[in-house]
């Protein structure tokens, strides 16, 4: 029911109070001026300056009317307009001697009561209640009223219906508003979409439909991760991300950057804010952002914090008003807010990895490890008393042991890292590992590194031996390859190429993840970098791009 009560108010009203307010300007000037003919009073000084005074006032309404719908009114025109109210009223009052009758003041009194206490419903009902009882008191004969009479009601009537439709308005107004309030405490929460990418549909969709807005659209950044990222809602499609490489650094005007504001036109340089009209170095809004977006009018609010930062932009709504600013700054605080659980949630997530990871380690030094000791001095002792033949296949089965100690090693050290800043040389650190998973699988693979004097970190080498590993064995498992060549190029950060001979498990696209199973993707992620595989029929293509260090 209420919301039906909102689309009819919202649709007998705009919901810019500057709008309501000239509207209703406008309707009682023409009431009052029709009044002064109609039911005429007796003008202490003169009657047709008082004539004057109301139609001037009239044309001034109406001239307000039109300002109202044609641009939205800041602070210092409502202070205007609110003098030129006061004014006409006062020189009004003082050429008719006064407020005539004085209890009339007792209708504001009972209609603001009945709004109050019971919303829109109570100020109608107040509102009919006293036009029964003000009509029996101007005429004891219904049926035969005179000429006096009826202008009398015509006009009073009048007034009567224009104030009750404004407490109505006003009603319906903060009701609507504790509604929205309400509902949008109850915010859903940012989840991980597709392979851990962060998903804003719950949330744009929640503020669209609480608001009532056609488009939500986000741009936003993890600060850890740069890179503009762009969430664009509408009511027909639902949501569309993607990340804009074309998007500046700065989103909008740098006069605006921590400002909530408005604009009929994103490459002017008029800006609505709280604190009134703003003139600044156009565009309001960078290129990229607009020439993207396709944003005309539109409301923006910037949030940042830990984690993220960005602005919200609701892109063509219904009407630009101050009501429209304040909601735009709520959603963008609260998205915010979001946003930056989602980032408080991850590292609590990552801490609570490390405890594991700490406690694994240290677990599988006391006892693997150990384990894997005693077994290599037990092969030892078989390779001695072996032929020749079989001591080749125990020797083979030792060295596979020492490897998985070293790495069990790698692991523990990495779980409890030491500070260092040293670098190995590329080729130095990374061919000895190549020529152990040669041995390990009995595949041919072969090393280049560029520049030849490229250097790693010893705090990434461990990590690049696990994605060489990981990749190399799904090569050879999946792929059935025999011969592999690493590529390896240090610039900025490394570039890893693994090429491989091997063949398509089957034509289907989605043995590619077989291929490069969710782990591998995961860890890279996690290093801050990203992966991509490419399996034709001369064999697959790994390439894994990672930052420094």
């Amino acid at each position: 029911m209420r919301p039906i009560k909102w689309a009819i108010t919202e649709k007998l009203f705009p919901s810019d109070q500057g709008r309501v307010i000239a509207n209703a300007r406008l309707v009682l000037a023409a009431f009052a001026f029709a009044g002064f003919y109609l039911d005429p009073v007796s003008p202490a000084r003169d009657g047709t300056l008082t004539l004057v005074v109301l139609a001037g006032y009239l044309v001034g309404a109406a001239i307000i009317v039109a300002v109202a719908y044609v641009k939205v009114l800041d602070g210092t025109a409502r202070l205007l307009f609110h003098v030129f109210d006061f004014a006409g009223c006062a020189t009004l009052i003082i050429l008719t001697g006064g407020a005539m009758n004085p209890i009339t003041v007792f209708f504001a009194f009972l209609a603001v009561s009945g709004a109050l206490f019971w919303s829109a419903t109570g100020a109608l009902a107040t509102t009919a209640a006293l036009a029964v009882v003000w009509l029996r008191a101007s005429g004891q004969d219904f049926a035969i009223w005179s000429r006096f009479d009826t202008n009398a009601m015509t006009v009073g009537g009048g007034y009567l219906l224009i104030g009750a439709l404004l407490f109505v308005y006003v009603s319906v107004y903060r009701q609507r508003n504790r509604d929205r309030l309400a509902k949008l405490v109850a915010w859903p929460p940012v989840e991980a979409g597709v392979e851990g990418e962060i998903s804003l549909t719950a949330l744009l969709r929640h503020a669209a439909l609480v608001l009532r807005l056609e488009h939500v659209i986000v741009v936003w950044e993890d600060i850890s991760n740069p890179g503009w990222r762009v969430s664009h809602f509408n009511s027909r499609d639902g949501e569309t991300g993607r990340r804009h490489g074309g998007i500046e650094t700065r989103l909008v005007s740098d006069a605006l950057t921590e400002l909530a504001f408005m604009g009929t036109s994103p490459a002017g340089n008029h800006a609505l804010t709280a604190e009134g009209t703003r003139d600044v170095q156009a565009p309001l809004v960078a290129p990229g952002v607009f020439n993207f977006l396709q944003i005309r009018s539109f409301s923006s609010a910037p949030f940042e914090a830990a984690h993220f930062r960005g602005r919200v932009f609701i892109v063509d709504p219904h009407t630009l008003s101050v009501e429209l600013l304040s909601w735009t700054e709520i959603i963008a605080g609260r998205i915010g807010m979001e946003l930056e659980h989602f980032g408080l949630r991850g590292d609590l997530e990552k801490a609570a990895a490390a405890k594991e990871r700490t406690r694994l380690g240290r677990d599988m030094h006391d006892s693997i490890l150990q384990e894997l000791t005693a077994a290599r001095l037990q092969l030892a002792g078989m390779s001695a008393a072996a032929t020749s033949e079989a001591k080749k296949a125990i020797d083979h089965a030792a060295n596979m042991l020492a490897a998985q100690q070293r790495r069990i090693r790698e692991f523990v050290v990495e779980t409890n890292p030491r500070p260092t800043s040293s670098t190995l040389a590329l080729p130095e650190a990374i061919q000895p590992v190549l020529d152990e998973l040669a041995n390990l699988w009995r595949c041919h693979i072969t090393g280049q590194f560029h520049p030849e004097r490229a250097t790693v970190t010893a705090v990434r080498l461990p990590q690049v031996r696990l994605i060489l590993a990981e990749a190399v064995a799904n090569a050879i498992r999946h792929g059935k390859a025999t011969h592999i060549d690493v590529t390896i190029e240090s610039d900025a950060g490394l570039w890893i190429e693994v090429r491989d001979n091997g063949a398509a498990a089957t034509d289907n696209p989605a043995s590619s993840d077989q291929i490069a199973p969710f782990s591998l993707r995961q860890r890279v992620r996690a290093l801050g970098g990203g992966c991509n595989l490419t399996v034709g029929a001369d064999g697959g293509t790994l390439v894994v791009a990672l930052p420094a260090a």
